[in-house]
């Protein structure tokens, strides 16, 4: 029997797009598999239709929106105690190819050293890639590689939106922070584990599709994603980078922050000005988990 990989799901007002998720995961070629979906307190519950539709899935329902970071843990816990060897956190609004799981776990047999993968991400009906893997920055920043590689590579940093974890290695370094809520967790696990001389790799050979965010309101650059992506990049800095390099970054943010959001008011986009000042404050302040201003 090859290794049991929990499929964790994690659905907040996304109905939708989460029976279109599990339903591509239903149709994988791996033979050891379980689907686990969360629903993280959303406002309607299509739960019993989907459970009609899948009576296999695993079901968890939260009463209220523990953050993205939480929900994932609880998934991770529910996983771990029951026997899981790899645990692969999905986005509700990504699409899996069949053969995408097969792919990820046959890397990790012929990699020299197991570690965390991904698969290659293409934005969900077109042909773009949205991440293909990708590296923090020396200003804090993750960044996505966006080329369409073929084979196996190893990467400094994979998002959170598909990312196949051994179950040692969550037991070992920790799950996410739940001080985050949304956003950035995936930066901060990432450091986290490459810190300790842990792997990460992205898998050409294997493919899902993602539709960005279709679980916050507003979408990519709302202002849900403006603040938590703020707040948590400077609680990520502030962690991981020491004087002079902290410094110096805040230094340079204090000058280019400024004009940057200058730019995007002349752009049109100065809805964007509130929340990423909330979120600096709230940094300072030393605001963590939900800000339920957003």
């Amino acid at each position: 029997m090859p290794p049991l990989v929990y499929i964790v799901i994690l659905n907040f007002n996304s109905w939708s797009d989460t029976f279109e998720c599990v339903d591509s995961c239903c149709g994988l070629n791996y033979d050891n598999y379980r689907i686990l979906l969360i629903d993280n307190g959303s406002d309607t519950d299509r739960s019993q239709e989907l459970l009609i539709r899948h009576p296999g899935i695993e079901f968890v329902k939260n009463g209220r929106n523990s953050g993205f970071a939480a929900g994932c843990n609880q998934g991770i816990r529910h996983a771990l105690e029951r026997k899981a060897d790899f645990v692969w956190l999905l986005n509700n609004d990504t699409v899996v190819d069949k053969e995408s799981l097969s792919a990820l776990m046959s890397a990790q047999v012929e990699l020299d050293k197991v570690g965390v993968v991904s698969p290659k991400i293409y934005f969900h009906g077109v042909a773009d890639i949205w991440s293909s893997g990708g590296y923090i920055n020396r200003m804090g920043m993750a960044c996505n590689y966006t080329d369409d590689l073929p084979d196996t590579r190893a990467v400094g940093f994979v998002t959170g939106c598909a990312m196949l974890v051994p179950s040692g290695m969550f037991r070992q370094y920790g799950l996410f922070k739940d001080d985050y809520f949304l956003n950035v967790e995936d930066w901060e696990f990432c450091k986290r584990v490459t810190d300790q001389g842990e792997k990460i790799y992205v898998v050409g050979s294997s493919v899902i599709h993602h539709k960005v965010s279709r679980s916050k309101k507003g979408g990519v650059a709302s202002a849900v994603d403006v603040y938590y992506t703020t707040r948590n990049r400077l609680c990520f800095i502030d962690e991981y980078y020491r004087n002079p390099r902290k410094m110096f970054i805040f230094m340079v943010f204090a000058v280019w922050w400024p004009i940057w959001l200058f730019k995007k008011v002349l752009s049109g986009e100065g809805a964007i000005v509130k929340p990423f000042l909330c979120g600096v404050v709230d940094y300072y302040r030393g605001v963590k988990g939900a800000c339920h201003r957003y």
